[in-house]
């Protein structure tokens, strides 16, 4: 559905972001695949070779540096992608990971 309504979308510039919950090199997983064939990853395009940002200090999701899911494996499953219409161009020119960290107390039951 998702999909259909990019394609089906009239504006000049199409911006889609989010948790896909995709890993491009699973076998199974499809959902990146699809996504590429109508739209840039920004990722990709601003570091060219996918050993250059599938690597753990890129991962949204088990990043050495994020408190939260530091202690799973590595993975990227947030993307940001675009696409372009009637001669228009989207070029990434940066790109940045925030590191998510929160505060971790001992616990207590109340």
């Amino acid at each position: 559905q998702l999909m259909s309504a990019v394609r089906a979308s009239t504006a000049d510039f199409s911006i889609l972001g989010g948790d896909f919950n995709s890993d491009p090199r699973a076998k199974n997983e499809t959902t990146y695949n699809i996504l590429k064939k109508v739209m840039s990853s920004s990722m990709e395009e601003f570091f060219k070779r996918i050993a250059d940002w599938l690597v753990p200090t890129r991962a949204s999701y088990g990043n050495p540096r994020n408190t939260y899911s530091r202690n799973y494996a590595p993975v990227l499953y947030d993307y940001i992608w675009h696409r372009s219409k009637k001669g228009n161009l989207v070029l990434t020119n940066f790109f940045d990971l925030p590191f998510l960290t929160t505060d971790i107390h001992v616990s207590k039951l109340l």
